[in-house]
């Protein structure tokens, strides 16, 4: 696999900061001088998931349990990516967030809960996590479901939406100031298409 994966048309090497491009290039290319052309590996999207809901049961020694509840979602190049992103957004954005509130600050079930999107070139998943005490496992996954199930036939206010969007814009503008954002966002992002600008 190393052989046939690792070549010179299987990297993109991304920087940034306060660079110089023509040392930058010259120390990069002497670092990665010992790597073979090669040849373009050809993409395979991940295989389609069954339908029905699927359970792991990882044992472990620990006073607490952690709790995935994933969800398939959308590939980052969907137009409906975004959609996704804000989904993510108006279920947790901080302690005032709908997760948070309900399940961590009234109903005292988890320690923690959060929400994360994760998105690549073919598939994506969204995870709602939370760690709690082996006693509530089963009253705080049914409560998850309940706001899910409430968002879903509810829907939700104007005031909370932009609220979500103004977090999310946020997040974007300290995003620029991240240089290890920055050199991710362009350079996995060139591994399978040209990244659009940050801005957009």
């Amino acid at each position: 696999h190393h052989k046939k994966s690792l070549s010179g048309k299987n990297i993109v090497i991304s920087a940034s900061g306060n660079l110089e491009y023509k040392p930058f290039f010259d120390n990069v290319a002497d670092s990665f001088s010992w790597v073979k052309n090669g040849q373009l590996s050809e993409f395979q999207y991940a295989p389609i998931v069954k339908n029905g809901p699927k359970m792991s049961v990882v044992c472990h020694n620990s006073s607490k349990v952690d709790v995935f509840l994933s969800f398939c979602a959308f590939k980052e190049t969907d137009p409906r990516f975004y959609t996704l992103i804000m989904l993510k957004r108006i279920l947790d954005y901080g302690m005032n967030s709908r997760l948070y509130s309900k399940i961590c600050s009234n109903l005292a079930l988890a320690y923690d809960i959060e929400v994360r999107v994760e998105s690549y070139i073919d598939n994506g998943v969204l995870d709602i996590i939370a760690s709690a005490s082996p006693s509530k496992i089963e009253r705080l996954i049914n409560e998850i479901q309940k706001e899910i199930i409430q968002l879903c036939n509810d829907g939700i206010e104007d005031e909370e939406f932009i609220f979500a969007k103004k977090r999310n814009l946020y997040d974007i503008e300290f995003s620029k100031d991240n240089l290890g954002f920055l050199t991710y966002w362009y350079g996995c992002n060139s591994l399978y298409y040209t990244p659009c600008d940050i801005d957009e």
